[in-house]
């Protein structure tokens, strides 16, 4: 287990699952902690559009086209890397899907797709890594959740369970991992997943000590906090970054 107080990852490599804007963002940071950069994802397009983001600020990351919510292709990617690389030491699944709808008119697609990719990928992907991580004897897990897995959000019932889901998970293995040398913690944000402006949430940011959403750029010092040495001790923790929102 990694042990101190310091936020260098320099020889350390991370897989950073999801190429949105969060994931290039904490890629971003680890990176310049001096951490060896994977990014996956289900779509080239994306992945292809983050590969470049990263190089324009001078890092050198490989890219893998994987889907971690097919249990197979999330042990492929596992196995890979470790292969490839020898080792995984920093896991962030920052891939998420979100969709607003009144509860009582959501759809059976849609409910799907948020536990495909919000749970069976979140849960395939620490699985597979963690196998490998429970190896090595060390290792941080880093689960991208909400402050939805915590309060009621109207027109948000898929997103909320799932991301409630991803905190339990990330307690429970916190819990079960720490003493082989493997901690597991999550990053609960009120961030750019939840755009969309329409009136309940335009009220909700009306009632945020900040006034507005937490950005992708602004998780990236607890990710690193979270794959560092410094947080030796934390495990099982979801840490809000939210600007205060869930302290109200």
């Amino acid at each position: 287990m990694d042990k101190g107080t310091g936020f260098d990852l320099t020889g350390k490599v991370a897989l950073v699952i999801g190429a949105g804007e969060t994931g290039v963002a904490i890629a971003q940071a680890l990176g310049a902690a001096g951490a060896k950069l994977v990014v996956a994802d289900p779509e080239s397009g994306p992945l292809e559009a983050a590969a470049g983001v990263l190089e324009r600020r001078g890092f050198k990351p490989e890219s893998r086209i994987a889907d971690p919510s097919q249990k197979e292709q999330a042990l492929r990617l596992a196995e890979t890397i470790g292969a490839d690389c020898g080792k995984i030491d920093i896991l962030v699944n920052a891939r998420e899907h979100y969709e607003r709808a009144p509860a009582a008119e959501l759809g059976r697609d849609a409910w799907h797709k948020a536990v495909h990719v919000n749970i069976k990928g979140v849960f395939y992907a620490c699985q597979a890594v963690g196998k490998l991580m429970l190896q090595q004897g060390s290792g941080s897990i880093i689960n991208l959740s909400s402050v939805a897995g915590t309060l009621g959000i109207v027109q948000s019932v898929a997103f909320a369970a799932c991301k409630g889901s991803v905190d339990q998970l990330t307690r429970t293995l916190g819990v079960e991992w720490f003493p082989r040398g493997v901690r597991v913690n999550a990053i609960a944000a009120w961030n750019d997943g939840m755009r969309e402006a329409d009136e309940p949430l335009l009220e909700m940011i009306g009632r945020s000590p900040a006034g507005r959403m937490t950005q992708p750029e602004e998780l990236a010092g607890t990710a690193v906090y979270l794959a560092s040495g410094a947080s030796s001790r934390v495990t099982g923790q979801i840490v809000y970054v939210d600007g205060g929102y869930t302290a109200q």
